[in-house]
């Protein structure tokens, strides 16, 4: 039996602080209010969030375990010094064990959104939704409780506040090889990676400490550490580390796998392929549980979505299919008085389930590597859009044309093969003629300059972050203005 090693957690974090850089250090997005209220971990009770403290936030599963929520009623007592403490047995053992682990890490302050976020406030709630992505990704660490169903599970192997783990040795042959038997329990397997509302907070917390199968693993956007293993799989270097018997590595989502400067079809459906099957406790929040994402990929996606189907690939993005034989559960809401929040049948939002994406990239636009493209038993999908659609509320209600729809196709036939008159930023590159034709150009554009287009494609023109949780806000609103009737006509 043994407890975690919180020296061996420090020098990760010392070693992503110093040797990382901006790809670790930097928050992408800024939180357009502060944070209301914070556990002070020393005073044992709720404080106001001091502007520009350093917090670590909790990410872990409600599950059907009673939670003590802060409320209307309640909040004044919880910002009483040591009412925290003095609640112990109406704490779920995860939240309790993440307060007593916030000192061991070296900080003051957790953020827990059923303490943190006064839960009867119908505007606090929406304002931290809105900002959940900005929120786990400014926190300076992201406890992960990845075992367990539900918040009872704790965190075990913390001294003096939860019980011991037991770790397999390793066998160590020489002063440089050793053998390691590997925790082979999949992130994506357990409960927490089983929830739809974990994925945008894995995706933008830029440090995570996954409590999961007994041991702990830290994950940032450069490096993954392994409490059993004494070495980093570094993203960047691909550490020499032999593996043998099962594959155990995780999905990884971070913010560095998702594309913001352009618009790239592969990395949105590759997310929405993890998404997807997700489950939800109540499938009308499935925008509200993405409503951050959705909000910061309006950025390479400047024409925004449509019941979640990128507007500017529309024709494109309607080609999605279910994954047979697993096949798709139907959305259901739950209350009938919610059903008009289910998203329709023609897009992925409306099903629960494992989705067929594989030929739904970007290489019909994109100058991919050979060593990047697709299966080539799967060649890209490319729609030509031959139909003007509209959306209805109702069958008989007028249509409502979508705007900006299938836009990548206008930029083709507008400038592919032209070397002048582009859009701002765009430039013409031939390496090689014959004849006095052109044969191999591409297209780069000076935001993205190492990435080659066989023509221009819409791209945003602005990059400001402070507009993005007001954007999450909106992003649900427009949900609704989107009528769940699709309809076309013939150019």
């Amino acid at each position: 039996e043994e407890y975690v090693d919180f020296g061996l957690v420090k020098q990760w974090r010392a070693h992503c602080e110093q040797n990382h850089g901006l790809q670790c250090s930097a928050a992408t997005l800024q939180l357009a209010t502060s944070l209301s209220w914070l556990i002070d971990t020393q005073r044992q009770c709720l404080v106001p969030a001091p502007a520009g403290a350093a917090y670590i936030a909790l990410s872990y599963v409600w599950g059907q375990t009673e939670l003590l929520r802060t409320t209307s009623k309640t909040l004044a007592a919880h910002q009483i010094d040591g009412s925290i403490g003095g609640l112990k047995k109406e704490i779920p053992r995860t939240i309790r064990d993440a307060i007593g682990l916030v000192p061991l890490l070296g900080e003051r302050y957790l953020w827990v959104d059923s303490l943190c976020i006064v839960q009867d406030d119908a505007e606090s709630l929406g304002s931290h939704i809105s900002q959940m992505a900005a929120i786990f990704e400014n926190a300076v660490l992201v406890i992960v409780a990845g075992d367990g169903a539900d918040a009872q599970q704790g965190l075990r192997g913390i001294p003096n506040v939860s019980e011991p783990r037991v770790l397999w040795p390793v066998l160590q042959l020489t002063d440089t090889v050793g053998i390691a038997r590997r925790q082979t329990r999949r992130i994506n397997e357990t409960a927490w990676g089983s929830r739809g509302w974990t994925v945008q907070e894995a995706i933008f917390a830029r440090r995570k400490l996954y409590f999961v199968g007994g041991s702990i693993r830290w994950s940032c956007r450069s490096t993954m550490y392994y409490e059993d293993v004494d070495s980093p799989l570094d993203m960047d270097h691909g550490w020499p580390i032999l593996e043998l018997g099962q594959h155990t590595r995780d999905v990884v989502l971070s913010l560095s796998s998702l594309n913001l400067a352009f618009p790239d079809l592969r990395e949105y459906f590759n997310l929405i392929d993890v998404y997807s099957c997700r489950k939800l406790t109540y499938d009308e929040d499935v925008f509200r549980a993405m409503a951050s994402t959705l909000a910061v990929l309006r950025q390479p996606f400047p024409s925004g979505f449509v019941h979640g189907l990128p507007v500017s690939f529309l024709e494109t993005s309607l080609l999605w299919r279910a994954n047979v034989p697993s096949g798709l559960r139907r959305r259901k809401a739950s209350d009938p008085a919610l059903q008009h929040q289910i998203p329709p049948s023609w897009t992925w939002a409306g099903w629960n389930g494992y989705l067929f994406l594989f030929f739904l990239t970007s290489e019909h636009y994109i100058k991919y590597p050979h060593s990047q493209s697709a299966n080539h038993y799967f060649p890209p999908y490319q729609a030509i859009p031959y139909l003007e659609w509209h959306t209805r509320t109702s069958k008989t209600a007028d249509p409502v044309p979508i705007p900006r729809q299938n836009e990548w196709y206008d930029f083709k036939t507008q400038y592919m093969g032209k070397e002048t008159g582009l859009p701002p930023g765009w430039r013409f590159y031939c390496p090689v003629r014959y004849e006095n034709r052109p044969v191999g150009y591409y297209y780069t554009h000076d935001t993205v300059p190492d990435i080659k287009f066989w023509h221009p494609v819409p791209l945003s023109n602005t990059t400001t972050s402070n507009s993005w949780p007001a954007a999450a806000r909106d992003e649900l609103a427009r949900e609704h203005v989107h009528g769940h009737y699709l309809c076309a006509k013939t150019h």
